[in-house]
């Protein structure tokens, strides 16, 4: 066993630990977070004597990526656990006798949607809270800036060799497809704000506001469903083993806001929470982050580390897509859900809003991150880059430091263009699948076996562009565009 083999398998251990606790912590659990820095010393220890012993140039690069960040792992986890802490107690306002944090906001939000001044009064509040955040996220980017620095790189150069894209590639899809997406995007938000909210939109009614009334009308239709049931057989149906994999949809009062999912150990402890919203948002997410369990609980455990978690974001984000996807498919809601025409017909076209507001907000988000790491803002300045691409992609007015204040473009280096990316290859994997296997795919095996056995279970090592060309075309055409 070579030391590079040795260095993995340690590190594997430390990780799971972390992770573990990092899923606790999420999940509204209690948590040990002595332990979480315990173990994130033990690490720095290990990286750095591999670094010391090993020549950068004879590390894998994701390993060498992943290294870099574990040099430090003691001061990430220092700073994420007070970003954790600050968004459920100081970033929290007091308003009619209700306790509004970062992690309740959009249960607020779905609870009082048509008291807009009220949700107006709390979005402001909230914002104004967030500075306490600044000096701990522009801590943790500098942290960031200088360990890649060391290699004459930046967090960007990282991903967009991770992601195998370059940076002009990269802009010019995130830009054309979030222009494309804002014209009908504005005339379907305009309507649907009219009809559901009773007014135009405005800044305050951001993505998640959307998301969660959005779909009130055929809420009904899933009310009471137990998704499990549901879609648990279609799984298995695939041939995929749940047995590693823990849901929680139970609401605690420090739960994360969003649905997640957390591959502590790859691929036999896999969890995927989930706060109770609304009927149709809980069961997209649901199916979301099913799909990031579908998948890291089906990566071959004979696989180094750096296979099993390695994995590129816009790769992992492949698969949750693909399943939150085939959940609103219309033949698999006639067939699968049970849903009449005309219940599919209102829900695509809700859904149809979702998917372009998706492309026009992510657009925001993934300029920035593209922008940040090039032109180096300070945090005053990077508020001020974020509310003009808000208003160049989404077309409303947001207060800049709104970013600061979002789950994924504030606690990760680079993220957002994950998304996106994986927007485009899950539209071309479900071309593939369709032609391959049929339009009902879910329900042929060998679907399910070519998913798990060449696709998922590579790990990093998915052979993209079997399947991928980047190509946003069938993405577009299928939004009308």
């Amino acid at each position: 066993m070579t030391l590079l083999d040795r260095f993995q398998r340690e590190l594997e251990r430390l990780e799971t630990d972390l992770n573990r606790e990092t899923y606790r912590q999420y999940a509204g659990l209690p948590y040990d977070e002595s332990l979480m820095e315990q173990r994130s010393r033990e690490m720095e220890t290990l990286v750095r004597g591999v670094l010391e012993e090993v020549p950068a140039a004879d590390f894998p690069r994701p390993l060498l990526y992943a290294s870099v960040r574990a040099s430090r792992a003691s001061e990430y986890t220092r700073l994420d656990n007070e970003i954790y802490r600050l968004r459920g107690d100081a970033v929290s306002v007091e308003d009619e006798g209700e306790t509004v944090n970062l992690n309740n906001w959009r249960l607020f939000n779905r609870a009082h949607v048509r008291a807009p001044q009220r949700r107006r009064r709390v979005f402001d509040a909230l914002l104004d809270r967030a500075l306490v955040l600044t000096p701990l996220l522009a801590e943790r980017f500098a942290l960031s800036r200088d360990l890649f620095g060391r290699y004459n790189m930046t967090p960007l150069d990282a991903y967009l060799e991770e992601e195998e894209v370059d940076f002009s590639s990269l802009w010019q899809l995130v830009d054309s497809t979030a222009r494309a997406a804002r014209p009908a995007f504005r005339e379907a938000l305009a309507g649907f704000s009219a009809e559901l909210l009773g007014q135009p939109p405005d800044y305050y009614d951001d993505y998640y506001v959307f998301g969660n009334v959005i779909y009130e009308p055929v809420d009904r239709h899933f009310a009471g469903v137990d998704f499990a049931a549901l879609v648990g057989p279609i799984y298995e149906g695939l041939g995929f083993d749940l047995s590693q994999i823990a849901v929680d949809g139970e609401p605690r009062e420090r739960k994360h806001a969003s649905p997640i999912c957390f591959a502590v150990r790859v691929p036999d402890e896999v969890y995927v929470l989930y706060q109770q919203t609304s009927p149709v948002y809980d069961y997209t997410g649901y199916c979301h982050e099913m799909g990031h369990a579908l998948h890291f609980a089906s990566v071959n455990r004979a696989l180094p580390y750096m296979d099993r978690y390695l994995v590129p974001a816009g790769v992992a984000e492949i698969f949750s897509l693909l399943f939150e996807t085939l959940g609103t498919t219309p033949r698999f809601l006639a067939e699968e859900v049970g849903l009449p025409q005309a219940a599919i017909d209102d829900l695509r076209r809700r859904e149809r809003l979702m998917d372009l507001y998706f492309l026009t907000f992510y657009g925001a988000n993934a300029m920035f991150n593209l922008r940040y790491w090039t032109e180096h803002p300070d945090m005053d300045a990077a508020d001020a880059l974020y509310a003009d691409l808000y208003a160049r992609y989404v077309g409303l007015e947001m207060p800049g430091r709104y970013w600061q204040t979002h789950h994924v473009v504030a606690l990760y280096d680079v993220y957002a263009p994950s998304y996106l990316l994986a927007k485009v290859r899950t539209a071309e994997l479900r071309r593939l699948l369709e032609e391959r296997f049929t339009e009902r795919w879910w329900r042929n095996p060998a679907a399910g076996a070519y998913l798990r056995e060449e696709l998922m279970g590579p790990g990093r090592g998915i052979p993209v562009d079997t399947f991928s060309r980047l190509d946003p075309r069938p993405s577009l055409v299928s939004l009308g565009l």
